[in-house]
């Protein structure tokens, strides 16, 4: 029985013990510099204290007991002491030559330790050999000033782990692991290294666990990576096992243990944490038994197959462990799982489309049940997986990737020339535009004559990769020359995409290249060529495929999911008459293939098609989007397309789609003419713009009324004349700001404060007294103290907040030294393991997903505060600290308050959005804020300010609280907020009264009397709420059922679409959407009420309303024109039946495999007679009638927003950049409206509604939200969106409160049964909330917490109130 038999029977019966840190302990023994030398390096010229790893060959007896006391422990497996035995991390202490010996000596006195605990106690013991990730990273850059720069290539890393894999196999180790990895490129070589050994040396196989290390709470490793990224870049390699260790404590470990749990389900799992965090001196300080004690609940919840320790880990440590588990049931694995060497020769055919599990059976001679192959055929069939910085999960319902094509030097003139001219940084625009249009792939090509295409390649990648927001995405390497796809594969540390390999130079070939791609982890695009050539019509891309794909899966051992064919997209209308077949022959090729070659998937290079008609777009993004249309119903999986190509189908002039079709699918045989006649007439057609310039009389005012004017009026054209003609006029420019700019602001305080000016009306003023007082700035004279004070009053960062901006660098000497030694490292050390003298993980979060941050890179972002100031500190009126709370992303109120209150001469800190209730008490009391206000949009957000107000008694401040928010409540605040801090808390209704508390609160002869007059209030309140909550009892969740809102089912009332699965929404322009807003609520977003177009000629909003609503068309105009918002959306129908009170989404009609269910919440009003307490299950039909229903979901989203917002604030324009989010969401709503209209028409019902009755809500069945009335819950959110992968395809993700970001997003379901109404769940029962509870998998306590607005109980009692 050999290491992978004698491993897997142990792992099926228990939980094995690994040993814990060897540096811990080694530094108990505190070495002298003597002693690390020993006699044999005395005279070494270099220091050698610290170098752990000498050991092995300096005092081998030390070494020997520590493995011998950890097997005493309970340990099954102890590592070698080789965590820096490379050459790489050698070459510091001057002892290269040495690593042979030292991996082969520590290995051999393991494996003697191993032995001698095997015959004390008949256990059997094994050696892991460690190999360390090094002192070098391939994936950074160790000069901020040259991001394509790496201190290592990956050939001399893959170099330095085969010389050491090498020696610890000839050492007798019997597993290995490369652990702590930071980057998994370096992870990558080392697997590469290995499989090497076992391949071309022929080495026996061992078992083989490779270990990540998620450097902080970010949730990510060093590099970069999401940890499901980070395993998928690593799952090709037969790894017996994937493993967590080093940087976090077992509490902070906790959830990425369960990720990788569910991520990696088919080997075997470990986790071996540090000893906690470490304190302020850089030890541990988490005892044996706390240890334990969370180590035992990862392996209660069914997470772990090995434990064990690193930093701080001692033999108590895992004493204590081992005790803990004992008699605990080990993670269960797929009963396919039998971890061994993957098939040779015959075993392969065997294995023929099947998992790597499942092949790996069968060399083993393991007889597989049918369950068994239908299982492991299975996860081929639905799932294929690549990387970037994030994973890329392709499953059925995904129904199109974009291969985004403009980094390709054939194909973009542009692109090629920049890379000619070495304009690096506008080539890498080209690719981050890519990724903003949508592309879920990256293509890079330099396959030209005048470039050097392997250094071309390595060097543009490695820029790449210092940019996450387009490295997040997978990377296609495409060349027709093998060393450059060698040079670019080995520059990437996601799973990406070899374009391409072929049978063109013959099987052997084929064959070698496909090895070394499945080698380094890539898939594979696979060209229709063989010996003879091209592929050119229907039958040779069918024979050419077909015999790749055998070769492929049973020669070569492949995955089929990582199979990517292209049947050669052909260009038509070339008047050539052997070219009108071409589409349609790829089309049939592709149907063909996705229904013969089980598991593969289909490509393309879609602009090809179009090549006839260059320099004419309107033609070619038609036939592109008609050709993706037809082939995508074909079964094509992804394309080669640029994403600003691309005509929306239903959008396309019937005209000229007739007439694209009909040469696509050779229709006609004058197909051809037909097009080029309709060609050239587009082609002809031209437009243009006038402008007109208005005169304005007001410049003939003095100047001072000139500044009053542009002031009240907000307008901002002439402020910079204006402020040099009062730089002559003035002595001093503080003067000016006292004087004119300060005057006419007290002018508009005082129209604000009569009602005479609007809030739209305030922030246009706000942008120009911020312009005015940049211009004046640079005039100030520093040398004296009130130029001083006036200059601090425009904010710029701090110079912690400069320094903190990303540095991409390799880790300290400190980290290195951690590194080597597998210890304890020191503080520096950790910190350069956590940052690696690059940004904090939050400064790289705040990067990815193509701008648009995920919640800890928002909490980062806003890690310095903003100061929104418009006048000089010396005349503030008091210091308010603003910030939206943790898990919420709305800030367009809070921002609208900040801008206000600094118009009336506050000054104000803005942290925000996602501020942690720590960070914003910490910089309250760090600053002396005077008031604290608290914003927040979502229901969850009240939970979070009970929680600042708490922990605001809790630190015993005083500083009166502000509430605000769309959720929020006068009564909320009383009941809950006001209950929980003894100093002052008051709600604020909307910016226009915020001015007035806090002058009141501020005022030393208002303070006391407000103070008091707003308790005396809330008191009232709290009396009034009790009093009504005691009024009446709630049905019981039984009573209510038998309510349930009744209908008659029959076929005729359900509505069925057009097709099933996911529909990506991308280029929906915007001028189309501007017409679907509803422009009421953005006039009440800026507290201006009325109903639109009413509200313009109101007699008293009216004229603030008309300047708004024209403010708000030209920077609409603008936004269309520029294309500086972008519309994502994604969508689709699914079968689905009611079971009880959920909606359970089916795959297919035959209702057999559940991919999505939402448990709803039910009314429990005592309503009269013949009315029913209502459920949107009820709406669904039940599965017990027989019939299949649909229910569609969707998710829209306007991206780009914030970015835009920002760049209007760099330049003093507030009033732009609130109008700029304000018209985001009104363009999301509108959004939302229109692709409504185009799901009802989609299921043939309502096809020819109105804007009008879609907004008036006239309209069969309904669209509800998770989170509003009829579905409070804003967790399904979270099931929602994983269903459409909204992340994917629409770059929509959720805060931990489950807010959508960007903020401007729509999501919901669409339920088309006529009788089908909205309505509001109410006051629920705590029986329905267990209920509910257990249908969501959550416990109690937590579904209270996101239902507490609606719990019809208090939760510390029993008694039901409504």
């Amino acid at each position: 029985m050999d290491n992978f038999e004698r491993l897997s029977s142990l792992l099926r019966e228990r939980i094995l013990i690994l040993d814990g840190a060897m540096g811990s302990v080694i530094q108990t023994y505190k070495l002298s510099e003597e002693q690390f030398r020993g006699e044999r390096f005395a005279a070494h010229p270099l220091p050698l204290k610290g170098n752990n790893d000498l050991l092995q060959l300096t005092q081998p007896a030390i070494l020997k007991e520590i493995h011998a006391a950890y097997f005493a422990a309970g340990a099954d497996i102890v590592e070698t002491n080789t965590f820096s035995s490379t050459t790489i991390a050698q070459a510091d202490y001057g002892l290269e030559s040495a690593v042979y010996e030292l991996n082969f000596e520590a290995a051999r006195l393991a494996k003697e330790a191993a032995r001698e605990a095997e015959l004390r106690d008949g256990k059997p013991r094994f050696v892991a050999g460690a190999m360390g990730p090094t002192n070098r990273t391939l994936s950074m850059s160790p000069d901020v000033s040259n991001p394509a720069f790496r201190a290592i290539s990956f050939e001399e890393l893959c170099a330095a782990y085969k010389d050491q894999a090498r020696a610890l196999l000839d050492g007798g180790a019997d597993l290995l692991l490369p652990e702590t990895t930071f980057d998994t490129l370096n992870l990558k070589a080392a697997l590469f290294a290995i499989e090497s050994l076992f391949e071309d040396e022929n080495y026996a196989r061992v078992p083989v666990i490779a270990s990540l290390t998620i450097t902080d709470a970010s949730g990510r490793t060093l590099s970069g990576q999401t940890l499901e990224a980070a395993w998928i870049s690593v799952s090709h390699a037969n790894l017996f096992g994937i493993s967590l260790n080093c940087a976090l404590g077992p509490d902070e470990m906790r959830p990425y243990v369960k990720a990788l749990s569910e991520a990696a389900p088919h080997v075997w799992l470990c986790c071996y944490p540090n000893a906690g965090l470490p304190n302020a001196f850089g030890e541990y300080d988490l005892s044996p038994q706390g240890m334990a004690k969370v180590v035992r609940e990862f392996a209660d919840a069914g997470f772990l197959n090995i434990a064990g320790g690193c930093c701080g880990t001692t033999p108590e440590h895992i004493a204590a462990i081992a005790k803990s588990l004992e008699g605990v049931a080990p993670r269960s694995t797929p009963s396919a799982l039998r971890a061994s060497p993957p098939p040779r020769g015959g075993d392969r055919a065997e294995s023929f489309a099947t998992n790597s599990n499942t092949r790996e059976s069968r060399a083993l001679g393991l007889p597989l049940s049918e369950g068994e192959m239908r299982e492991a055929q299975r996860g081929f069939e639905t799932v294929a997986q690549f990387s970037g910085l994030e994973p890329l999960t392709i499953r059925p319902e995904t129904t199109f990737l974009m291969v985004g094509e403009r980094t390709n030097v054939t194909g973009s003139a542009k692109f090629a020339r920049l890379i000619r001219e070495e304009k690096w940084d506008e080539a890498l625009e080209i690719a981050r535009q890519q990724v903003e249009n949508g592309a879920n792939m990256i293509d890079v090509n330099f396959d030209e004559g005048l470039l050097d295409g392997p250094q071309t390649m390595r060097h543009f990648l490695n820029l790449m990769a210092a940019e996450p927001d387009i490295s997040r995405v997978p990377v296609m390497v495409d060349s027709s020359k093998w060393e450059v796809i060698e040079a670019g594969l080995q520059c990437v540390q996601g799973k990406g995409v070899v374009n391409s390999i072929s049978l063109k130079e013959g099987e052997a070939k084929f064959i070698e290249s496909a090895k070394l791609v499945k080698r380094y982890g890539a898939g594979a695009v696979v060209m229709a060529f063989d010996e003879q050539g091209q592929a050119d019509n229907f039958e040779r891309r069918v024979e050419i495929c077909s015999r790749a794909y055998k070769i492929l899966v049973e020669v070569v051992g492949f995955n089929p999911r990582d199979i990517i064919f292209d049947p050669n997209v052909l260009t038509v209308a070339t008047g050539l008459e052997e070219h009108v077949n071409y589409a349609r022959d790829f089309i049939d090729a592709t149907r063909w293939i996705k229904e013969n070659l089980p598991g593969a998937m289909v490509s393309g290079g879609i602009s090809n098609v179009s090549f006839s008609f260059r320099g004419n777009n309107k033609v070619r993004e038609a036939m592109h989007s008609a050709f993706l249309k037809h082939a995508i119903e074909a079964g094509l999986d992804m394309g080669i397309v640029n994403a600003g190509m691309l005509e929306v189908y239903d959008e396309i002039e019937p005209n000229l789609l007739e007439r694209v079709e009909d040469v696509l699918l050779n229709r006609r045989p004058d197909a051809t003419e037909r097009l080029v006649e309709l060609a050239d007439e587009i082609k002809a057609q031209s437009s243009g713009e006038t402008a007109v310039q208005n005169v304005e009389l007001w410049r003939e005012e003095p100047l001072e009324k000139r500044i009053e004017h542009a002031l009240v009026k907000g307008i901002d054209a002439h402020i910079e004349a204006d402020m040099h003609e009062a730089l002559a006029k003035y002595p001093k420019p503080l003067h000016i700001i006292e004087g004119p700019l300060m005057d006419g602001m007290n002018v508009v305080g005082d129209l604000f404060g009569a009602g005479k000016m609007f809030l739209p009306q305030v922030v246009k003023s706000a942008r120009v007294m911020k312009k005015a007082v940049a211009v004046l700035l640079p005039f100030m004279e520093t040398s004296e103290n009130d130029a001083r004070s006036s200059s601090a009053s425009i904010s710029e960062p701090s110079s912690d907040a400069r320094s903190s901006s990303a540095s991409v660098s390799e880790p300290s000497s400190g980290a290195r030294e951690a590194l080597r030694n597998g210890g304890e490292p020191s503080s520096d050390a950790r910190e350069a393991l956590r940052n690696g003298g690059e940004s904090s993980s939050g400064d790289r979060e705040a990067f990815r997903n193509g701008g648009e941050p995920s919640s800890d890179a928002r909490e980062a972002q806003n890690s310095q505060p903003e100061a929104v100031q418009v006048a000089p500190k010396t005349q503030k009126q008091g210091k308010i600290l603003l910030a939206t709370v943790k898990g919420d992303v709305h800030d367009i109120g809070k921002n609208i308050v900040g801008v206000v209150l600094a118009c009336n001469n506050y000054e104000v800190v803005d942290l925000g959005v996602m501020v942690p209730t720590e960070k914003i008490l910490d910089t309250a009391q760090e600053i002396g804020a005077d008031i604290v206000g608290l914003s927040g949009l979502i229901t969850p957000s009240l939970d979070e300010m009970v929680g600042v107000a708490q922990e605001m008694e809790r630190r015993g401040m005083t500083v009166p609280l502000l509430i605000g928010g769309a959720t929020t409540s006068r009564i909320h605040t009383a009941v809950k907020i006001a209950e929980n801090y003894s100093g002052p808390v008051v709600h604020v209704l909307d910016a226009s009264r915020a001015v007035g508390v806090a002058g009141a609160l501020l005022s030393e002869d208002l303070h006391d009397d407000f103070v008091a007059q707003t308790r005396a209030a809330q008191d009232a309140d709290r009396e009034q709420f009790w009093a009504k909550r005691e009024a009446k009892p709630l049905l019981s969740l039984e009573e209510a059922r038998e309510r349930r809102f009744p209908i008659e089912w029959n076929l005729d009332d359900i509505a069925l679409p057009q097709r099933v699965g996911l529909q990506m929404l991308r280029g929906v322009p915007l001028e189309e959407l501007r017409e679907w807003i509803d422009w009421t609520p953005f006039f009440q977003s800026w507290e201006l009420s009325g109903r639109f177009p009413e509200i313009l000629d109101d007699e008293k909003v009216g004229e603030a309303a008309r300047e708004l609503f024209a403010d708000a068309q030209r920077l609409l105009d603008q936004i269309v024109n520029r294309k500086q918002l972008e519309a994502r959306g994604v969508w689709g129908f699914w079968p689905a039946n009611a079971q009880g009170d959920d909606v359970v989404l089916w795959a297919d009609t035959d209702a057999t495999r559940e991919i999505a269910r939402f448990p709803m919440l039910r009314q429990q009003i005592d309503k009269k007679e013949g009315r029913f307490d209502v459920a949107l299950s009820d709406f669904v039909a039940p599965q017990s009638s027989g019939m299949t229903d649909y229910v569609g979901a969707f998710a829209v989203s306007i991206h780009g927003a914030e970015p835009l917002a920002a760049s209007f604030k760099e330049r003093g324009d507030d009033h732009s950049a609130l109008l700029v989010q304000s018209l985001a969401d009104r363009l999301a709503e509108a959004f939302a409206e229109w692709l409504h209209k185009k799901a009802r028409g989609f299921c043939d019902i309502d096809s020819e509604i109105s804007h009008e009755e879609i907004v008036a809500e006239r309209y069969r069945g309904i669209r509800p939200a998770f989170g509003y009335p009829a579905c409070p819950d804003h967790t399904p959110k979270r099931v929602l969106l994983d269903l459409i992968q909204a992340k994917a395809y629409a770059g929509i993700e959720l805060t931990e409160s489950c807010a959508m970001w960007p903020p401007s997003s729509v999501s919901g379901i669409y339920l088309n049964h006529p009788q089908a109404h909205y309505f509001a769940v109410g006051k629920i029962g705590r029986d329905q909330v267990e209920d509910y509870a257990a249908r969501r998998g959550f416990s109690f306590e937590e579904m209270q917490r996101w239902l507490s607005p609606n719990l019809g109980y208090m939760p510390d009692k029993k008694t039901e109130l409504v």
